[in-house]
């Protein structure tokens, strides 16, 4: 009787040290579970919006931006000096709605940029349009172009535009390069 109590004993001895270890084990992989995790959710998809005016590119890309995007969007910033608001990114080709309100929920802006100078006699159409003249508009400059040669000042700025398209762009339209 003496030997299976002693075997009894032991078998539970036996069978209490492997559910301790069983739980020390599931509770370490549970914790490396958890860490892994947290490590590629803080690698893979970055919660926090950021600045479109100063993302780096490896940022547009960990955003699920294309290349073709971001190029696009760093050329607009390079011609106007930044974006005011996400959805002025409208006037860029291949950009819709989609697209600008998937960027109004990765990135945002300050609104305050340092509007770079346009030289209304050098500038291209993309140029006219990217600082928000419209079609109609960038048409009318040219043909004002091709009688008159150059936009000498505002004043024939004032016969392309209506005053208050003119005065939104009067404080960064240059005529030529000593202005």
């Amino acid at each position: 009787m003496k030997k299976i109590v002693v075997k009894g004993l032991f078998f539970v001895v036996l069978i209490f040290i492997g559910i301790s270890i069983d739980k020390r084990l599931n509770k370490s992989y549970e914790t490396e579970k958890r860490e892994r995790k947290l490590v590629f959710q803080e690698r893979v998809i970055p919660t926090e919006k950021l600045d479109i005016n100063i993302a780096t590119k490896e940022e547009f890309l960990e955003k699920n931006v294309s290349l073709s995007k971001y190029e696009k969007i760093k050329e607009y910033i390079d011609i106007v000096g930044g974006v005011e608001k996400i959805e002025d990114l409208i006037i860029i080709k291949g950009f819709g709605e989609k697209t600008i309100e998937s960027l109004k929920e990765k990135f945002y802006t300050e609104g305050n940029i340092n509007r770079k100078k346009l030289y209304i006699n050098k500038a291209t159409d993309k140029e006219l349009l990217y600082f928000g003249f419209t079609k109609k508009e960038i048409e009318k400059i040219k043909k004002f172009k091709e009688e008159n040669k150059i936009v000498y000042s505002n004043l024939d700025l004032l016969k392309i535009l209506e005053r208050d398209r003119y005065n939104e762009f009067k404080d960064y339209i240059m005529y030529t390069k000593y202005n």
